[in-house]
């Protein structure tokens, strides 16, 4: 629960409530000295906590305020991670790593979302060029007719991460794919939005032996400094 200090001279209390998804479970309280000043506070949450399902523990969330209704602040999600401990776990020598970012109009926000993709052996720089092109494919198919709650639950379950990875591996084997990251795009970044193309990618492409060098630049180009072994 997260539970703010009370200070001096503030009376007025507020339940923090999670979206209707969640059943507008309670996350916790907060004190303001007026409905105003609690709009726009940023909680930080586990999916677990919301959902009771311990085993979701290394799912991230950030709610905000959005509206207050008498004693209750009501919240929607702003951003959606997983731990690094969860990540790190998944990381093998001899294989890439790979991040795409992919910028994307939802059903109701637009977004940006942070791809994570560990290949079972090494990949060649045509590979992982393909890797992303079929990426993106799938990601705009899959996830442009959802909102971001909706999308969220779903990304909890697994479900729609086994059905990209299982669509994608035909171009390189994948070991493990995951959403990274979901945050809502400021108005600033929407402004430099370009909505992703769809490539289609019918075969696997051949291998390009490359030098050291070339090889080190692609790498540190697709893994984030902080995801890097």
């Amino acid at each position: 629960m997260v539970t703010a200090a009370r200070k001096k001279g503030v009376k007025n209390w507020y339940n923090i409530l999670a979206p209707k998804i969640f059943n507008q479970a309670q996350v916790g309280e907060a004190a303001a000295g007026s409905n105003e000043e609690l709009v726009g506070r940023i909680i930080d949450t586990h999916f677990s906590e919301l959902t009771g399902d311990i085993t979701k523990q290394f799912i991230k969330l950030k709610l905000k305020v959005e509206n207050v209704q008498g004693e209750n602040a009501l919240t929607d999600i702003i951003e959606y991670e997983l731990s690094k401990q969860y990540l790190q776990r998944m990381i093998r020598r001899g294989t890439s790593k790979m991040e795409e970012i992919i910028d994307l109009n939802l059903k109701d926000k637009p977004v940006r979302i942070k791809i994570l993709i560990i290949t079972a052996s090494k990949a060649q720089s045509s590979q992982r060029s393909s890797l992303r092109n079929a990426l993106r494919t799938e990601v705009v198919k899959t996830f442009k007719s959802s909102d971001l709650n909706n999308l969220i639950i779903t990304l909890a379950s697994g479900k729609l991460q086994r059905e990209i990875l299982k669509k994608i591996k035909i171009v390189f084997p994948v070991r493990f794919l995951e959403v990274r990251k979901i945050e809502i795009l400021n108005p600033k970044q929407i402004k430099k939005m370009v909505e992703p193309k769809i490539i289609e990618v019918i075969k696997e492409p051949e291998e390009i032996d490359e030098g050291p060098e070339e090889e080190i630049r692609e790498i540190k180009k697709a893994v984030p400094e902080e995801l890097a072994a």
